[in-house]
């Protein structure tokens, strides 16, 4: 059986900056606040002409320079994304013709936060059943057009942006292994009820805020701070590696308090764990891959380590793997 391999890195970040004391100014909130509960001094936030098709296909330029590889070697593309350019055509197709690309697959995976990696496992699949050699998996979020920005309880967690991965058939960081999961049940916990068919587009839903992201915000949490660790956990089992030895953990960054909760359970000091998310805040599916590559820019990443990705959101999913670096 052929082995699945991380390649390439890129991501994409808007230049817009939005702080926290901007945002505590417009909601009424005490200085520090938004800092002191969920761990944001800033976030990105996408500019009226950037959509998930264009930061993704920026990110995947950045991809393919890192792997250096040319576009016309890319074997499929998929798209992680909560909030698509548009419900069809995908916004995996949209980045195939920016990339100069046809005929090859391409298609969009809605599973929200944990999207990312989802879709990094069903690359592997593809790639270890010997179908594909190169696969495309980007995270791209424009997770500013989904908020309720008078709502201090979600609008002040996220953030914009695009990354993601090359999986490859060959390279230098094996994808060791996977463990994914979902609780439908709990789903109504963390939703975005309108524009679908059940919730077609209308005044009523405009009025009553259906197409702005609802969360409870207490269940998720408690739903995240129990599957970070138990996810952690289950992909190190499931790898064979003991969790001792994992290096790096890059979990998905939604709160810093979800984080620390996590370490808590894993026995394991914070310095094991990479945060991005004071300047960067909740990015969804672009969370994991961005925290990837910021923490190989930085350094914390270094040849031979193993490292944990983690991922948790609505849905309610998660998802995890190890990957030898």
């Amino acid at each position: 059986m052929a082995r699945a391999y991380i390649k390439g890195i890129g991501k994409y970040l808007p230049e817009r900056i939005l702080a926290s004391g901007e945002l505590e100014k417009k909601l009424g909130l005490d200085p520090g606040w938004i800092e002191s509960k969920t761990g944001v001094c800033e976030r990105r936030i996408a500019a009226e002409d950037e959509f998930p098709s264009t930061m993704a296909a920026r990110a995947a330029e950045a991809i393919l320079a890192d792997a250096a590889l040319p576009p016309e070697d890319i074997e499929m593309i998929i798209v992680a994304t909560s909030m698509p350019d548009m419900f069809f055509p995908s916004t995996a197709g949209m980045v195939q013709t920016k990339l100069g690309l046809k005929d090859i697959p391409a298609f969009d995976l809605l599973n929200a936060c944990a999207g990312f990696l989802y879709g990094v496992a069903t690359a592997s699949a593809f790639i270890e059943a010997g179908r594909y050699g190169n696969i495309l998996v980007i995270g791209a979020e424009v997770m500013s057009r989904m908020l309720d920005w008078n709502d201090y309880k979600t609008c002040i967690l996220f953030g914009d942006a695009a990354a993601g991965v090359l999986v490859s058939s060959e390279g230098k960081h094996r994808i060791l292994g996977f463990h994914l999961g979902a609780d439908g049940e709990k789903g109504s916990v963390l939703s975005l009820r309108g524009g679908g068919s059940r919730h077609p587009c209308s005044a009523i839903t405009l009025e009553n805020k259906l197409h702005t992201l609802h969360m409870d915000g207490g269940e998720v949490f408690r739903f995240a701070m129990a599957r970070l660790g138990e996810a952690v956990k289950a992909a190190a089992e499931k790898s064979g590696c003991a969790l001792e030895n994992i290096s790096l953990i890059l979990p998905h960054q939604s709160n810093a308090r979800i984080v620390e909760e996590a370490a808590k359970i894993l026995a394991l000091p914070m310095d094991r764990f990479f945060l991005n998310l004071n300047n960067r805040g909740n990015t969804a599916a672009a969370s994991v891959p961005l925290a990837l590559c910021e923490a190989a820019e930085s350094g914390k990443l270094q040849p031979g380590c193993l490292a944990a990705l983690a991922s948790y959101g609505a849905g309610l999913a998660w998802a995890s793997c190890i990957v030898e670096w």
